[in-house]
């Protein structure tokens, strides 16, 4: 998802990047949705994916005053986001029903493990 540094990349947030992802994960956004949902706010127009990487990791960004209060204000728009894109949402469901998949398959092995112990059990005796 973009160019983030390698190693440990959530090390390096600033402090701002790290509730920004937090609110992004919750909110099942990735970048492109943040962007296009702040550009349609006054003052975001030309708002792209690079000043939101540069918000996240760069503590200049954070001594710059005009910059925390637009930071803070596109934090709070993300946040009172009541819906996500269409995309995020259905990839978000996927995500949840394979989750369901997966435990269901884990039951399903551990039972036929317990079968086949006890049939190996029974045999040996």
């Amino acid at each position: 998802m973009g160019r983030r540094p390698k190693e440990n990349w959530e090390a390096t947030l600033t402090e701002w990047g790290q509730r920004f992802e937090k609110v992004r994960a919750e909110r099942r956004m990735s970048y492109n949705d943040v962007v296009a949902t702040l550009r349609t706010h006054e003052g975001f127009e030309k708002l792209n994916r690079s000043t939101l990487y540069r918000w996240e990791f760069s503590n200049r960004a954070d001594k710059m005053v005009h910059l925390v209060g637009r930071k803070e204000y596109a934090l709070q728009v993300i946040t009172q986001l009541s819906t996500q894109s269409p995309a995020s949402e259905f990839a978000g469901h996927l995500i949840d029903e394979l989750r369901e998949r997966e435990e269901e398959l884990q039951r399903l092995q551990n039972k036929v493990r317990q079968l086949i112990a006890a049939t190996t059990f029974h045999r040996s005796q």
